[in-house]
């Protein structure tokens, strides 16, 4: 049976499922930008807990990953150990996670690998750091990875400063908790990225499906950034065409791959 939508919310008055029934748990008003502890997450955390009490062991996650709308910047890989932990912690005995949409989904790749091995073998702290660096490494090399980890981490900062909140189904691309500056130190990371990754064709061709999130962002809320840039006497690094020509390449080259 699935717990969604208008319906997360347990029965009360003695009614419990029976032993039969598998409760798929999909909290759709679940802010993505954040932890499952997180106080914006705190409805759906009550509500998983009074599933998990009526129906102890037979309750499983649908998480979602994908974004139903063009994908922007979303770190949320920061917190999977965490929801894993919470989920094991409260008697949740199964994981789905809902993850199509590879070419639009931010850092897909990454997300993709650390679930499937949380799923072999649930981890937090400094050991799921440790898993994090394993994949940004093994996947766009150290020179380039090394700014590829910054980049992330200084999103990740940025994420946890706000209390915006950020559904499946909201208009992420939008990121109205980031700045003109934090729009350019991005950029500025991927260049030393692309910088340090030298001739190497598959590593830039897995930096550019990297950059796409952020390159969405540039483009969608262009006329923000020239505001922004022009009222803190800052030059933007890019132009939108430019910009808009990145993500046509990029892709158009996902597609083949």
């Amino acid at each position: 049976m699935a717990a969604y939508a208008s319906y997360t919310a347990a029965p009360t008055g003695g009614v419990v499922p029976e032993s039969n029934v598998q409760i798929r748990f999909a909290a759709s008003s679940e802010d993505l930008l954040h932890s499952i502890n997180h106080p914006n997450n705190a409805a759906n955390l009550a509500a998983l807990k009074a599933w998990t009490a009526i129906a102890q062991n037979n309750v499983y996650n649908w998480q979602y990953v994908v974004h139903y709308n063009n994908n922007g910047v979303v770190p949320s890989m920061f917190y999977y150990g965490e929801e894993f932990a919470t989920m094991m912690t409260n008697g949740v005995n199964g994981w789905f996670a809902e993850q199509e949409e590879c070419s639009n989904v931010d850092f897909w790749d990454m997300k993709f690998w650390l679930i499937s091995k949380l799923m072999e073998k649930p981890v937090t702290g400094d050991e799921y750091a440790a898993l994090m660096d394993e994949f940004i490494y093994g996947y766009y090399g150290n020179a380039a990875g090394k700014h590829i980890r910054d980049y992330l981490y200084y999103m990740h900062g940025k994420a946890e400063a706000t209390n915006v909140s950020q559904s499946f189904g909201a208009h992420i691309i939008g990121a109205e908790w980031l700045t003109v500056s934090d729009i350019i130190a991005g950029n500025d990371y991927f260049e030393q990225a692309f910088a340090a990754a030298g001739d190497d064709a598959t590593l830039l061709r897995r930096l550019r499906a990297a950059r796409s999130g952020l390159d969405r962002v540039i483009v969608e809320n262009y006329p923000r950034w020239e505001s922004e840039a022009k009222s803190a006497g800052m030059t933007l690094p890019f132009t939108k065409r430019e910009v808009g020509e990145r993500i046509h390449q990029t892709m158009t080259e996902q597609v083949k791959f």
